[in-house]
This record gives C-alpha cells, structure tokens and sequence, in this order.
C-alpha cells in the first residue's frame, strides 16, 4: 500500500504510470538474462578463437556481430574482463587476451597439480551406479558428429572429465577444475590450428576411462598426469614450430655478462 500510494502521489495519470512502472520491472528482470546470453556467446567464440587471441574490436563491432545493446554488451565485457579473456583498452576498444607459452605452460602445469587427484578422488567414491550415469557422457564424445568437430569433441570431453570428479562430492574442486579446463580448452582449440588433436585426445580419454571403470584410483591419478604433460609438450612443440604464432610474451633470456678479466 505505501507503494502503492507513493507511486499514485508523484503522478497526475496513475494508469500510465503503472505501465511505466511495470515496463521497468520486466526490463530489470530481462537484462541479466540478456547479458548473461550474450557472455555465453562471447565466451564460447573466444574460448574456439573465433574471436582469435590478441584480436582488437571495437563495441560497434561486436554490437553488430552479436546483435546486442550496448548496456547488454558492456555487462558481458565486464565478466569476459574478469575472466582475463579481454581487455579494455582506452579510445580503441577491446582486445582479446594472446595465448602465450607461458600460459601454456601456467594452464598444464596448473592442471597436473589439480586434475589428477581430482579424477582420483572421483573413482574413489564411484559406484555402479555412477559408472552408468557417466554413459551419456562417455557416448557424446564417441559420437561421428563429434569427432568431425573440435568445438563439440573439446566440450564433450572437458565434461566427461568434469562428470568423474563430481563423482567425490567435492564442488569447490569442480568448480577449479572447471575454470582450468575453460582455458585449457581455448589453448586446444589455437592448437587445431597446427595439429589435429583429436586422434591423440581419445586415445588418452579411452585409458582413462579403463582405470575408471576398474575403480583403480592410482592408475587414473598416474594416467592423468602422464596425459596431460604429453598434451603440453604436444601443444609447445607444435605452437613453437609454427611461424604465424606471433603472440609470444615471454620474458627475455639475462644477458650473459663477459668476464672483464683477461685471460678468461
């Protein structure tokens, strides 16, 4: 009621003011919806490097690609931001975070700390029944369309992974485990670039799901971390091979310093 009567105190036409006001409150209940939609759509682009790492766009840009309102954008930028999957840079736009070798090797050896005990605790607490829950998982990433993609193949893999370790309860690690392997991912998808990972990537998920399903705990810790230091050196060997990766930020070697002393 005192709303009510606030609202009708401040306005001569209280029907209009009623659909102003009710217009507000579903704009207010949509635009995290929206904003939510569309940092789902940038992130998904950055993380396969349609939006390529070190890219600079502009909001019109992106505006007109995505079909978006500016608030909407610049909510979706600020997450995106927050991720360190952008950068704002002013008077120019925004520019798409590089990949480095050193974030490669940051990402890998990050997930060699965390994903093997991770999947290790997960078969340890697996039972029949999560064996089975974990089919339509193990099935979509067998499956010919699939495999024909590595957008599909990269995400259905990463939740497979995800799958075992929810398996011990613990979401605190899920959910670390799960911001590893959204980088981990766009760093895999800049690697399709020079190498198809795919063969290799099912291999590896083929032996891990052997341990799994033996419910040998020590054999998924030890194959995991094996894995995941062949995908790095796979993935270096590749990127440093390769001319076009330019985006290199990698500290400078000290310079050696000649001894001053003759003789030597």
């Amino acid at each position: 009621m005192l709303r009510l009567e606030f609202v009708s105190s401040q306005c001569v036409k209280p029907p209009r003011t009623n659909n102003l006001h009710m217009s507000k409150r579903t704009t207010s209940s949509t635009d995290p919806l929206r904003s939510a939609t569309a940092y789902e759509q940038l992130k998904i682009d950055i993380v396969a490097c349609l939006l390529k790492p070190g890219d600079q766009i502009t909001e019109g840009e992106l505006q007109e690609r995505y079909q978006l309102g500016k608030a909407t954008l610049r909510a979706a930028l600020a997450r995106l931001s927050q991720d360190g999957l952008v950068r704002s840079e002013p008077r120019r736009g925004y520019r798409i975070s590089s990949i480095t070798l050193r974030d490669v090797n940051e990402i890998f050896d990050s997930r060699v700390v965390l994903e093997p005990i991770a999947l290790k605790l997960g078969t340890l607490a697996m039972t029949a029944h999560g064996l089975a829950a974990l089919e339509p998982a193990i099935r979509q990433t067998r499956k010919p369309e699939t495999l024909r993609s590595p957008t599909a193949f990269l995400a259905a893999s990463k939740e497979l992974r995800l799958a075992i370790a929810r398996t011990a309860g613990n979401f605190r690690l899920v959910r670390m485990l799960g911001q590893l392997l959204d980088e981990s991912e766009r760093v895999l998808h800049l690697g399709y670039f020079y190498v198809d990972l795919t063969k290799v990537l099912s291999r590896q998920q083929d032996q891990l799901l052997t341990a799994v399903r033996k419910g040998d705990a020590e054999s998924v810790e030890r194959a995991s971390t094996e894995q995941i230091m062949e995908t790095k050196r796979m993935l270096l060997d590749a990127l440093v091979a390769s001319e076009s990766f330019l985006s290199l930020q990698l500290p400078a070697l000290p310079t050696l310093r000649r001894s001053s002393s003759p003789g030597r």
